[in-house]
């Protein structure tokens, strides 16, 4: 933290340093705006790309159908550093002749 770096000469009454943590507090405060809304817009991206590959799979699926597949979708959980995490795989099987 930059409060802990600077160190304002003493005057009367503490206000250089009550000053300087103030200066620091709105550094550290504009920092953090930018940093959330970067988290906000990196959050937004995200859930915009997730509806994208809904989109994308969903056709993929009524595509396999309409050329007489069976579409097989499973949910696995993951076990990561950040906690779980769902990954879905899919597989198919032709309708006329059994699993491929």
């Amino acid at each position: 933290m930059e409060s802990a770096t600077k160190k304002a000469p003493p005057t009367r009454g503490g206000k250089a340093g009550l000053t300087l943590r103030v200066e620091t507090h709105r550094k550290l405060m504009h920092k953090t705006k930018m940093v959330g809304t970067s988290l906000i817009e990196e959050r937004a991206e995200a859930e915009h790309h997730l509806a994208e590959a809904m989109r994308i799979t969903n056709d993929a699926v009524r595509r396999a159908h309409k050329l007489g597949r069976t579409v097989d979708a499973q949910i696995i959980t993951m076990h990561t550093g950040e906690g779980l995490m769902p990954q879905l795989t899919f597989g198919t099987t032709d309708r006329q002749r059994g699993a491929i």
